[in-house]
């Protein structure tokens, strides 16, 4: 059983994060809800009540029908038509954004209770209709069932109003930006919290032996608290070599332990087994996937086919902000048992330098004709150096990256009054940072 826990986790971070979760939670209480309805439409107590709203109420049977009939065929129009709204939305993210950013807007929960609600209503609706069918002399209309129907269905109608509201903001890339930017720096603030025992250092691991992958495929998360647990039960700590979203094959070197486990299958199978692997990428998961999406949707903007430098300007400063945060954040991570006080398990991080080039230097090859991208790349690390001034952990980073943003201005840039305007932001960020670069191109 346990060597199906990884299978497990995986199977259930797809279904959480599918677009027919939260539908299907719902229509499934709706179906319980109607049932409950036709049990106790005919109790003492809504009786009482129905006497209480009669002026509200059908009673008559053909009515009923019709009015079912009609809620009916307006929600499965409604559904459907909103369903492609959603496919819409997710083919114009994928052709104007980055296919990166797709699985957050599948996962958003809003857009999915609207769209469970709708189902709900049509199964509640139909529940209703087959009780109304029937002929039995001593059968009741279920009045107060109807009533509750059209209830439902306005507020159908008040919800598809909210969700073309909603979708048509969805679909702006400034809101898509700034939903995925205000995600990953919230994650930063989480991971610093998480982390801020100054005293933890990474344990010496040069004897420590290696634990292989067993699986094909992207590393995504692990089961800390429950990992933790089952290392102190077998005294051990452990290393992961890896940063999350790293592609890994089967035999890869994916952990390292404190003591040799390989004659342990078990235990090393059991290890493994807190290790999730899957493709999507979820800004909830690690901050460097909220980088990596404001990245691509800068590319996606530089493209010939899109040629919108302006939303790459907006994502350069989202990054400067969100590369300001990371500067104080360590190359490695830790997970602290609360429960029994104990750390032991280690991680690696991305380090400052590898995510400065995997997320800038992209758009500066992108860009590197445009002289407004190369001065934006340019105030980028001006501002990211102001925020380094104190401690200088990243000033050499920051220094070979503006060098390499010279280089290409230099190649690629011939206008005469683009060098002046270059010119002038890399003598400002010379005489304000102290920065060793050349002044000019």
């Amino acid at each position: 059983m346990k060597k199906y826990l990884g299978f497990f986790r995986e199977l259930y971070f797809k279904i959480i994060n599918s677009i027919a979760f939260y539908p299907s939670l719902i229509a499934s209480a709706f179906l319980a809800f109607a049932i409950a309805m036709m049990w106790a439409e005919y109790t003492k107590p809504l009786m009482d009540l129905k006497d209480q709203i009669d002026f509200l109420l059908v009673a008559d049977k053909e009515t009923a029908k019709s009015v079912l009939t009609t809620l009916v065929a307006s929600l499965i129009s409604l559904t459907v038509f909103s369903f492609s709204m959603v496919m819409v939305v997710l083919n114009t993210a994928s052709a104007n954004l980055s296919p990166r950013v797709l699985p957050g807007l599948v996962s958003k929960k809003a857009h999915q209770v609207v769209l469970g609600f709708y189902l709900g209503s049509i199964i509640y609706c139909l529940v209703l209709i087959i009780n109304v069918q029937k002929n039995e002399e001593t059968y009741r209309t279920p009045t107060l069932g109807v009533l509750l129907a059209m209830i439902f269905g306005i507020m159908c109608l008040a919800l598809f109003v909210y969700f073309i509201e909603s979708i048509s903001r969805t679909i702006q890339t400034d809101n898509v930006l700034n939903q995925i930017f205000k995600q990953t720096l919230r994650h930063l603030e989480k991971w610093k919290i998480n982390n801020q025992n100054d005293n933890t250092s990474l344990p010496d691991r040069k004897d420590w032996t290696y634990i292989y992958s067993t699986k094909n495929g992207y590393y995504k998360s692990m089961a800390e608290n429950r990992l933790s647990k089952l290392l102190q039960k077998h005294d051990l700590q452990l290393y992961v070599r890896v940063t999350k979203g790293t592609f890994t094959v089967k035999g890869f070197p994916l952990l390292s332990v404190s003591r040799d486990i390989s004659n342990d299958e078990e235990l090393v199978e059991e290890i493994l087994s807190h290790f999730t692997f899957y493709v999507e990428e979820y800004t909830t998961d690690h901050y460097s996937y909220g980088f990596r999406q404001i990245s691509q949707v800068a590319i996606k903007a530089l493209s010939p086919g899109i040629n919108d430098p302006g939303t790459a300007i907006r994502a350069i400063d989202m990054l400067s902000i969100l590369f300001i945060e990371k500067t104080n954040i360590p190359d490695f991570g830790f997970y602290h048992n609360e429960e029994e006080n104990i750390t032991n398990i280690f991680y690696k991080e991305y380090s400052f330098e590898d995510l400065l080039y995997e997320m800038l230097a992209p758009i500066r090859t992108y860009g590197h004709s445009d002289a407004l991208v190369m001065l934006n790349l340019i105030e980028a690390c001006k501002n990211m150096m102001y925020a380094d001034k104190l401690n200088e952990n990243c000033k050499h980073v920051i220094g070979a990256f503006v060098k390499a943003i010279i280089q290409d201005a230099e190649e690629y840039i011939s206008n005469i009054s683009d060098k002046e305007q270059i010119n002038q932001s890399l003598q400002n960020l010379v005489e304000d940072t102290g920065l060793e670069v050349p002044s000019s191109i």
